[in-house]
């Protein structure tokens, strides 16, 4: 609007409008009652020259009135966008338009060129309308973490935020403040959360106090001032105030760029660039692979050739980098390296193992490579942990395509902390020597430079530690390695751990080097595994006399002590822990955490966007008239199976100690009535009926979700995990869903896992939808139960089935219409294809589904064949149960699952599959080509997106025919030769499909055999797609009566 006043005032050449069709268009933007006739001729101008030459008249005088017609209701054009337009704030200009376009094009380009390597944070000052980051948000996608606008005026924060719902941007928000205040830093920081930022962006007021003076009393009257008029700064100029106030705020909030891309752009007037260019420091002045569009007066401008706007041009100042800091003194996180080449199994006991040692000092968490390429990740980390894999990929994705091993140099010679562990302990050496003339040969030099050597061997060892004077026992190590010293030893390297049984070449286990300021831990033994669990455990077991488990446990307990004496040798503020065995409240018992007694609370949990429906989750009419008050403030219910007691989780105020003690806790239980004795023996003991002890389920309150409620599953990250998941289908993320069951449609639903249970140790995620009924029909669905720990889980035909460290079991609860009874069968085969498609999605893990409701692993190296012969092998991986009740006109279906993500050998696992990927791309030179390696909520999330999109579909085309070709694209069984033993004689049959209307499996007979009635089924003209002649008969096979004996080929009666 300012202009539009300014050239209004200025403006003295403006042609009269004679034209017919101008007339009718200034008529329809006189219909605004901002505008009057001047300011219509004006509008209707600037339209005119906004248009593309490139138009066909016809195109140009539509294109015109759509323009016209928009402005007139109180809109205008921005680039692509359209926006709405509300005095006293400013238009936004074409002009300005142009230079964020041409600002998004060279922030593109340095993406492309690897200058960017991580999602931007931007901050937009004196925004006004909003129009600038939310049209960077608009071309940037995925290149934008977040923008902040920032604007003094009420009315135009009220603007920018009606903008952000017009053009529905997710990433944009909008502070009011006074950048000129001494105290904005700190209030931008605390608005936003964010301490630096990647890109500031400006379109300030520039205009001199004496060219304002001169201006019309009534464009003064009407205008802003404060959106217009620059002050001045002495010695400099008039106009340039605010230039030097953003070179200031550069100076605190900009984070220096790991790239050279611009990282401040701001609008200027025609003549003020010299002025602005003095404001700034010399580092920021300095211009780097800029391309002068026009001659401009300094060389750190970007000036463009549009026709002036009352003699003020626009300008884009791109500044460059400064040098990343090292590690923050409140630097508090550790980051656990998750990117290629890590070993899921050792990433997750890792994360495990250091966040029992070291919380709540530290938030443990992974990072992926890509956030180490691009993120400024040093400022907050305290250390950076790279665990057990392979370090050939470390190598190709951290320092071949990338910078990030200088960038770790730097970040421990400036103070920060490096450990790296097997693998990790090999990448952050000089020189690599493993596996001399095997199979596995690794021989080169390392960027990262922290010496060592290796061999290779895998068994449980002893180490002596401080000095030899204590020794450890049973630690895991697999690869043998050990470091090498030069002789004299170095000065700054510490030994910290000797073989006790010493490799020939070198008896050294650990070493502790200080580098710079910071220091680097370098381990050969994985001390991050467990003694009693898997794969520690197995290789215990190996030994040639098996300690007792009082031994083993107190080894434990030796190993988790002289993990807090490594950390605390790096100088990390571990936490005290009590001694002598004890465990204070809110301390973690790593045995009990691995190995629960007992069922423990459940969380509910809904996504951040969505807070509602977790607090929301028992409020059903048909849950609230079964509740009664409990103890301590909570609510109870009784259902079918089990009772219900929930509450706040504020009730039971300090969370973690409150789960510490509930895992040491074993739960109180009145007997019943039939144990009870009236003679004078005692009744006999019985074990615990987890089915009689009341189950705690504790709702969000107040107190804010941290990873430490949750020490084997951390929400954080599948909520992350699950918008990225999203993002990549191309599906928004944390919004309400059209309900295909309500009535006309016009009911919400939530997504599938945005709304769940999460129970650290339950009994039976499946169990205790099935079969309570209160709960079964008062939760809305979709519902996800999740667990770590079953402790009387449910198998298909009934079996008991008990969870296993590194397995992922869950319940979804679903809603189907009851038109859609006879397609239930193909729930089973629809969950199958989304587990699969999750698990490997292009196919090259070799997941696969066996019928009727298994997931298996078919690739080389399980099953007792090996990389490399030639032959796949067979291998379950994951188990599928399907449990359908019919309430209140629908159908209640209960998807159960249970998915081997990180099971040790010998249980084939998703973590074995991709390390066998792994070793195959290896081989091949390929290994930079590896999937991101599994974790539980990576798993998780990608299947709950997976199962959301063809469960939508599934109900939209309702029935399984779209799936059809994608399910036999990923099942074992096309053309596959079996025998059928429920007849007499035996059957040779074919399988060629399943039948689309009642899903069974189809067979066509081999040999010319009649079939039993019960079998035999016909169909004109059938033949196989082999052309085989069959006399028209074939085989359809039920899932629920037949037991597919795959390695065998046989279909036997289920027992």
């Amino acid at each position: 609007m300012s202009f539009r006043q300014l050239v209004r005032a200025f403006s003295t050449s403006c042609r009269k409008l004679s034209v017919t069709g101008d007339r009718v268009l200034l008529d329809s933007l006189l219909k605004n009652p901002e505008l009057d006739p001047q300011d219509a001729r004006n509008e209707l101008r600037w339209m005119r020259q906004s248009l593309s030459p490139s138009l066909s008249l016809s195109s140009r005088d539509t294109e015109l009135a759509s323009m016209v017609k928009r402005r007139a209701a109180g809109n205008t054009d921005f680039g692509p966008l359209e926006l709405l337009c509300r005095a006293p704030t400013l238009i936004p200009r074409p002009e300005t338009a142009f230079i964020v376009e041409h600002l998004a094009e060279r922030l593109l380009d340095a993406k492309r060129k690897r200058y960017i390597e991580r999602p931007l944070r931007v901050l937009d000052l004196c925004t006004g309308s909003g129009c600038i980051p939310l049209l960077l948000s608009h071309l940037l996608q995925d290149t934008l973490h977040v923008a902040h606008g920032v604007d003094i005026s009420p009315e135009a924060i009220e603007l920018s935020e009606a903008n952000k719902q017009l053009v529905s941007c997710d990433n944009v928000y909008f502070h009011q403040s006074d950048i000129l205040s001494p105290d904005f830093v700190d209030h931008i920081r605390n608005d936003t959360g964010l301490e630096h930022f990647d890109l500031i962006t400006s379109n300030p007021p520039y205009i001199p106090a004496d060219v304002w003076a001169q201006l019309p009393q009534s464009v003064r009257d009407y205008e802003d001032s404060r959106a217009l008029v620059g002050g001045s700064v002495p010695g400099v100029g008039d106009g340039v105030q605010f230039y030097g106030c953003i070179a200031k705020l550069a100076d605190q909030l900009l984070e220096p760029a790991s790239g050279e891309f611009p990282q401040i752009a701001v609008e200027i007037g025609e003549t003020q660039a010299a002025e602005v260019s003095s404001l700034l420091p010399a580092a920021h002045r300095r211009s780097s692979r800029l391309t002068l569009v026009h001659k401009s007066p300094t060389p750190s401008c970007i000036v463009f050739p549009f026709p002036p706007l009352v003699g003020y041009t626009r300008a884009l100042n791109a500044l460059t980098l400064l040098k990343m800091p090292g590690p923050g003194p409140l630097a508090h996180q550790v980051l656990v390296y998750a990117g290629p080449g890590i070993s899921p199994l050792s990433l997750s006991y890792t994360l495990l193992t250091l966040s029992l040692v070291l919380r709540p000092n530290y938030t443990v968490q992974q990072v992926a490579a890509d956030v180490l390429k691009g993120e400024p990740w040093e400022p907050n980390t305290a250390m950076l942990v790279i665990p057990g894999g392979r370090d050939l990929p470390y190598v190709d994705e951290l320092s071949t395509r990338s910078n990030v091993t200088r960038r770790i140099q730097d970040y421990v010679r400036n103070g920060g902390r490096y450990l790296g562990i097997c693998a990790g302990a090999y990448f952050g050496s000089a020189d690599c020597k493993f596996d001399i003339g095997g199979r596995h040969e690794v021989v080169g030099k390392r960027d990262l430079g922290f010496d060592y050597g290796s061999e290779q061997g895998a068994h449980a060892i002893s180490l002596n530690v401080e000095g030899g004077k204590s020794l450890l026992e049973l630690l895991y190590t697999n690869g043998g390695g050990h470091f090498i010293m030069p002789s004299p030893a170095p000065s700054n390297v510490e030994v910290v751990a000797r073989y006790a049984e010493p490799p020939a070449e070198s008896d050294v286990a650990a070493v502790l080097i200080s580098e710079g300021k910071g220091k680097a831990l370098l381990s050969s033994v994985h001390f991050e595994y467990p003694l009693e669990d898997p794969p520690a455990r197995d290789a215990i077991q190996k030994l040639d006399v098996v300690p007792p488990p009082e031994f083993i446990e107190e080894c434990e307990k030796a190993r988790l002590q002289w993990v807090r004496q490594l950390l605390s040798s790096m100088e990390l503020n571990v936490p005290a822990r009590a001694g002598d065995g004890e465990v204070k409240d809110g301390e973690e018992d790593p045995h009990l955490l691995l190995n629960p007694t007992h069922p423990g609370p459940i969380f509910t949990f809904s996504h951040p966007k969505l807070p509602e429906l977790a607090t929301g989750i028992f409020s059903a009419p048909s849950i609230q008239k079964k509740v009664e008050p409990a103890k301590d403030g909570f609510e109870q219910f009784v259902d079918g199976n089990d009772t219900f007691v929930y509450g706040p989780t504020d009730a039971v105020g300090d969370v973690p100690a409150f789960l510490s003690k509930a895992r040491r806790t074993e739960p109180k239980h009145e007997p019943k009535m039939e144990d009870l004795s009236i003679g004078d023996q005692p009744p006999l003991p019985k074990p615990m009926d987890f089915k009689d002890i009341p189950k705690l389920v504790l709702l969000p309150g107040k107190e804010q979700y941290t990873p430490e409620w949750t020490p084997l599953f951390n929400f954080e990250t599948y909520w992350a995990e699950l918008d990225q998941a999203r993002k990549e289908a191309g599906r928004r993320t944390g919004v309400m869903r059209t309900d295909e069951l309500s009535k006309g449609r016009t009911g919400e639903r939530s997504s599938v896992g945005d709304v769940l249970f999460y129970g650290e140790a339950v009994t039976s995620t499946q169990t205790m939808l099935d079969r309570n009924p209160i709960l079964l029909n008062g939760i809305k669905t979709p519902h996800a139960f999740l667990a770590s720990f079953q402790l009387s889980g449910r198998g298909r035909g009934g079996n008991a089935w008990l969870t296993p460290v590194g397995c992922l079991p869950f319940t979804l609860m679903l809603s189907m219409p009851q038109s859609m009874v006879n397609k239930l069968i193909f729930v089973q085969y629809l969950a199958a294809l989304a587990i699969a498609e999750a698990l490997d999605p292009d196919g090259r893990l070799g997941v696969r589904i066996k019928w009727p409701n298994d997931v298996y692993a078919h690739v080389e190296g399980v099953g007792g064949t090996e990389v490399g012969g030639g032959k796949k092998g067979l291998a379950k991986i994951a188990g599928i149960l399907v449990n359908t009740n019919y309430m209140n006109g629908q159908w209640r279906v209960l998807v159960g699952c249970g998915i081997n993500v990180l099971n040790a050998l010998p249980t084939t696992s998703i973590s074995q599959m991709h390390d066998l990927l792994r070793e195959r791309l290896t081989k091949f030179g390929q290994s930079s080509d590896l999937p991101p390696a599994p974790t539980m909520e990576r798993v998780f999330a990608r299947i709950m997106q997976s199962f959301e999109q063809k469960w939508e579909q599934f109900l939209n085309d309702g029935g399984f025919d779209s799936f059809m070709d994608e399910y036999k694209s990923r099942w074992l069984h096309q053309d596959q030769e079996v025998t059928l033993t429920t007849v007499t004689p035996h059957q040779k049959l074919r399988i060629v499909g399943i039948t689309p209307d009642q899903g069974l499996l189809r067979c066509v007979p081999i040999e010319d055999t009649k079939l039993t009635p019960l079998y035999q089924r016909s169909v004109d003209g059938y033949a196989d797609r082999t052309g085989n002649g069959t006399s028209g008969e074939f085989v359809d096979l039920q899932p629920d009566g037949n037991s597919f004996d795959l390695m065998s080929n046989m279909i036997k009666k289920k027992n």
